[in-house]
């Protein structure tokens, strides 16, 4: 192993890292940093050195080792000799954008060394205007705030997905984690009827794995497209999905289940709802039982 980085694994033996960043060229932002791996520590097979050698034996070459990790998973490698020696960030799942299977590794340090003198303080992001936080006419019922360190988790969770949310939505989540609706409804563009919402996923919820985005997300990861969110649900089980750039951007309104007759026709089973966040938040309107 290189010296500097030998003596950091006989001094320390890995670490926890807290509230420190470390700048990605190729991603052109900021990643936050999680833990350093160490050796032979017993309380967590996954915190050692030889657990991700062995775990990824078929894919990295002889002089490498992986080293640490972001809060999303995403791994550092360590090349130890040879033309490419450096510190590499491993997006192995592809969750970023400018990843695929032609390149996924990106350069951040020649040397370990240099690595940890380039980590810098968190810093939180700008804020965004007042008018933009709550969105009208949202009925809040039993959210559950997450604590002091969520806007570490967030962007944590934005490293995971590999884009940044809307700025009113992300502190939607900031502020209220999600939340259950009471007698609130919206309207989908074709069809002709009030769809009443039942709940806005947040990103942590230690009562239901059911109530968070990243669930939701793995469970439609092959069905969605590379922007797009899973929400938040009506009370039949089906979507309100959030695409959050490009050409379709907005919030929809998806019929998974082929509960309306529009759905069948072969037409789709998509509806627009809403340009953005605060847009829908607005749009919503008190539940009225249809006449008999």
């Amino acid at each position: 192993m290189p010296n500097d980085y030998r003596q950091f694994l006989l001094n320390n033996n890995g670490g926890v890292v807290n509230d420190q960043t470390f700048f990605v060229e190729g991603l052109g932002q900021e990643v936050l940093m999680d833990v350093f791996y160490g050796i032979a520590i017993f309380h967590g097979r996954t915190l050692n050195i030889d657990y991700w050698l062995q775990e990824y034996k078929g894919e990295i070459g002889g002089n490498e080792l992986v080293i640490g990790r972001d809060p999303g998973g995403h791994q550092l490698l360590y090349i130890t000799e040879g033309e490419d020696k450096g510190i590499y960030y491993w997006d192995a799942n592809y969750f970023f954008a400018q990843s695929s299977e032609q390149g996924n590794t990106y350069f951040v340090a020649d040397s370990f060394m240099a690595f940890c003198e380039s980590l810098r303080d968190f810093k939180l992001p700008q804020e965004v205007p007042s008018d933009r936080i709550r969105p009208s006419r949202l009925l809040l019922m039993n959210s559950t705030p997450w604590g002091k360190n969520s806007e570490q988790a967030m962007q944590a969770f934005e490293q995971q997905i590999g884009f940044a949310l809307p700025a009113d939505y992300r502190l939607f989540l900031l502020e209220s984690n999600g939340a259950e609706l009471l007698n609130q409804s919206f309207f989908a563009q074709g069809l002709d009827q009030q769809i009443k919402l039942q709940v806005l996923f947040g990103l942590h919820n230690t009562a239901s794995r059911g109530l968070m985005l990243a669930y939701w997300l793995a469970e439609y990861k092959e069905e969605l497209g590379p922007d797009t969110l899973l929400i938040g649900k009506d009370r039949g089980g089906n979507f309100l999905l959030y695409t959050v750039a490009g050409e379709e951007q907005g919030i929809y309104y998806w019929d998974a289940r082929g509960f309306f007759p529009q759905s069948a026709d072969g037409g789709g089973n998509t509806y627009f709802v809403a340009d953005d966040f605060t847009a829908f938040c607005q749009a919503l309107r008190d539940y009225s039982p249809p006449v008999a």
